[in-house]
């Protein structure tokens, strides 16, 4: 599965909202696990067709896959089931993004 920016933006409101509403931390621990799920749920919701779960098999062949479903609802839960994300926001975090890989690329 290819994600494209409009993934990545949703991974991100995903994970801030747990992180916000939930006051869920972020460890060296869980952080793979919550990334990855998010960028699933936002992979589902974005895409105009049917994603399973093994289709993510070939992007992260180093993660065991088995627990997906659990995390994912999981998640959904968490974010009361929400996974849209309004314009407003989402420009938000499109020009925080661009701007934060601006200044590292000129760093370069």
């Amino acid at each position: 599965v290819d994600l494209e920016e409009t993934c990545i933006i949703m991974c991100l409101a995903f994970v801030e909202r747990i992180m916000v509403f939930k006051q869920f931390d972020l460890l060296p621990t869980n952080w793979r696990r919550v990334v990855l799920t998010a960028f699933v749920i936002a992979a589902k919701t974005f895409y105009d067709e049917v994603v399973w779960n093994a289709d993510f098999r070939s992007s992260f062949p180093n993660y065991d896959l088995s627990n997906l479903h659990k995390m994912e609802l999981c998640m959904l839960e968490m974010i009361d089931y929400n996974v849209v994300v309004r314009q407003g926001l989402y420009a938000k975090y499109y020009f925080e993004l661009r701007s934060i890989s601006e200044e590292q690329n000129y760093g370069n």
